[in-house]
């Protein structure tokens, strides 16, 4: 019923478990079921072939200020029976009644400096066997929990937006292959490959190649084709799943132990091999989905 709590409230938005099934639960310890929407900001979406934003213009002209536009927009979505603001908000539509979702972006934001999969066009994927990627966590975590604080009405804090997880042709591992020999991902996947095959041998049977030292193996940027590949791209990928999710969000937990874990919100779809450590790890599974919508048939 609503208004009556289900679980102890803790004075932020939280997750419990009653029959088997998870619910969000507001700070008081009430059922929550978040409706939000993206990126509702003042100034709006560029236009790239107009060269600026119409809705920042239209704004402007109609509302003559950024505090006028938050006032009436927040209080729409209200009256939409909206109640979150979520990724890619102004910081002007914060606490107007409203729930609101932070992001740390970090594994964009750590790929942009060493990654596994570039960010040319896209957020690439972050190098999560990198030294300096504990200590990034560590330090992006502690700005998440300052901008945080002690907020009630901050629903948690999202991962990452959309990171590369099939890299740019379809295997994010199969990328790994086709780095340098001085890349650290490439020497863990060649420590992880010895240790699962026993030998450089045995790595070669597996692979189907014929690299004659550890040195040769870094060296090559072929990806294999041999026998045990599929289970190489699938196996090492629960790896790097792994390396991504407990990381920064330890880290996030140490630094602020309110806030929830809002994962980092997949692009259509995850890999299969990924998503048991979303759960794992994550206070909430996320995933942005597309679908066509056929706006004459409803």
């Amino acid at each position: 019923r609503p208004g009556r709590r289900i679980a102890t409230g803790t004075g932020y938005f939280a997750t419990t478990q009653i029959g088997g099934r998870w619910w969000l639960v507001d700070p008081e310890g009430k059922p929550f079921f978040d409706v939000g929407t993206d990126h509702i900001r003042y100034e709006g979406h560029g236009c790239e072939a107009l060269g600026y934003a119409p809705y920042s213009r239209v704004s402007a002209a109609k509302y003559g200020s950024e505090e006028a536009w938050a006032t009436t927009a927040t209080q729409r979505l209200r009256d939409w029976n909206f109640n979150t603001v979520a990724a890619g908000h102004a910081p002007s539509t914060e606490h107007r009644g409203l729930a609101h979702i932070l992001f740390a972006s970090f594994g964009s934001g750590f790929a942009k400096r060493d990654w596994i999969c570039e960010p040319i066009h896209w957020t690439g994927f972050p190098n999560v066997f990198s030294p300096d990627w504990p200590r990034y966590c560590k330090a992006i975590a502690r700005t998440m929990a300052s901008e945080a604080g002690e907020d009630p009405w901050c629903m948690g804090i999202f991962l990452d937006n959309e990171l590369e997880w099939y890299g740019k042709h379809g295997s994010l591992v199969a990328e790994i292959f086709e780095r340098g020999a001085d890349h650290t991902a490439k020497r863990a996947l060649l420590d992880w490959l010895l240790k699962r095959h026993g030998d450089l041998p045995g790595v070669n049977t597996a692979l189907g190649t014929t690299f004659a030292d550890q040195a040769a193996f870094l060296a090559s940027t072929t990806v294999p084709k041999g026998p045990k590949m599929p289970e190489v791209l699938s196996e090492f990928l629960k790896v790097i799943a792994e390396h991504y999710f407990s990381v920064p969000c330890a880290a996030m937990r140490a630094a602020d132990p309110h806030h929830m874990v809002m994962g980092c919100r997949f692009a259509g779809q995850a890999p299969d091999e990924v998503v048991p450590f979303a759960g794992q790890y994550n206070d909430v599974f996320t995933i942005n989905t597309y679908p066509w919508v056929d706006m004459s048939a409803g």
